[in-house]
């Protein structure tokens, strides 16, 4: 907004967010969030295999003390 010539500051504020580099950096956040997003969702997957393994590891000792 400060390189901007104008001296209203709605016009200043319009001249910021149509700046190329504005947008460079909305894209740039965009694609951290979907990266951030992807590796939450492997990690829950991972969560998940980790306990349906602990369970059946589980489900195995207690069918082997059974015998």
């Amino acid at each position: 907004m400060k390189s901007c010539s104008e001296t209203v500051l709605g016009k200043q504020e319009i001249y910021a967010y149509a700046h190329p580099d504005y947008i460079e950096i909305l894209e740039g956040i965009k694609v951290a969030v979907e990266q951030e997003e992807n590796y939450r969702w492997m990690m829950a997957a991972a969560q998940a295999r980790v306990e349906v393994w602990k369970t059946q590891k589980y489900s195995e000792r207690a069918e082997a003390r059974n015998l």
